[in-house]
C-alpha cells in the first residue's frame, strides 16, 4: 500500500526509472493504485513477472540478502527486535555504498553505477550499527549533563548536513544529532554500569533483545559473536 510513496521518494532522490518490474499484486499494478498513478504521471513502463514465480524478478535476490544481513546485524549487536527497520536501512546503505562482484558495475559501488559519482562514505564509516555513543542535547538542565548516552541507528539522510546521525535514547525515542561521539575502550570499561543501565532501559521500553531461539537456524552458525566490550 506504500509502494506509491516509496516510488515517489525514489524518483526524488535518484531519478525516474525507464522500466519498473513488479509482481501482479493489485496494489502495484491496479489502475487506481497509488503506484499505478505515479507510474502514469512519470511515464514509467511497468512490467510484471510470471505469476507464482518471484525468482524471475532480479530484485528478489537483493531483498533476500538484505534480510539475511539484518538478521546477522541484530544477532551480532544484540539489538532489540523493534529496531529491525533501522537495521534494514543501515544494511541497504552499506550495500549501496560498497563495491561488490556484480559484473555490470565494473568494480564500482551500486550508487556510483546509477548516479555516476563516487559516494562519500564518511558518515557510515564512523560508527557500527547499535554502537553505544555519546550525543549532545540541549534539553538537559542543571545539574544534569548535556552529554547523554544512546545507541547509533544510522545516518539521518533527510538532513541538510550529511554528518547527522540517528540515536536511540534511553527513553526509546529516536533523535537526530550532529554532535555524536564514540566511546573509547577505556571509557567503555569505566562507564560500563551506565551502559548496562542504558541497555536495560531501552529493552524495558521497546521490547526484549533478540534471542538465539528466534533466529533462523540456517544462518545462526554464520553469525559472528557479540562484541567483547558488551558481552562481558
Amino acid at each position: 500500500s506504500q509502494a506509491g510513496a516509496a516510488l515517489t521518494s525514489f524518483i526524488q532522490t535518484v531519478g525516474i526509472p525507464q522500466t519498473l518490474v513488479c509482481d501482479n499484486a493489485p496494489k502495484l499494478t491496479g489502475p487506481q493504485s497509488e503506484m499505478g498513478k505515479v507510474c502514469r504521471a512519470h511515464h514509467i513502463e511497468v512490467k510484471t513477472t510470471v505469476p507464482h514465480q518471484p525468482w524471475r524478478n532480479l530484485a528478489e535476490a537483493a531483498i533476500r540478502e538484505g534480510k539475511k544481513a539484518v538478521r546477522q546485524v541484530l544477532r551480532r549487536t544484540r539489538a532489540p527486535k523493534r529496531v529491525w527497520c533501522y537495521a534494514l536501512e543501515w544494511v541497504c546503505a552499506i550495500r549501496r555504498l560498497t563495491s561488490s562482484e556484480i559484473p555490470g558495475n565494473d568494480g564500482r559501488t551500486p550508487q556510483e553505477a546509477v548516479c555516476g559519482s563516487t559516494p562519500d562514505i564518511s558518515s557510515y564509516a564512523m560508527f557500527d550499527f547499535y554502537q553505544p555513543v555519546k550525543y549532545y542535547t540541549t534539553t538537559a538542565n542543571f545539574p544534569f549533563q548535556k552529554i547523554q548516552y544512546g545507541f547509533y541507528l544510522g545516518v539521518y539522510e533527510a538532513s541538510t548536513d550529511e554528518m547527522t546521525f540517528l540515536v536511540l535514547t534511553n527513553k526509546g525515542k529516536v533523535v537526530y544529532r550532529k554532535s555524536v561521539w564514540a566511546f573509547t575502550s577505556d571509557e567503555i570499561a569505566i562507564q560500563r554500569p551506565e551502559l548496562l543501565k542504558l541497555e536495560a532501559d531501552v529493552v524495558q521500553v521497546i521490547g526484549d533483545t533478540l534471542k538465539d531461539s528466534e533466529i533462523d537456524p540456517t544462518i545462526l552458525e554464520q553469525m559472528p559473536p557479540p562484541p567483547d566490550e558488551m558481552a562481558k
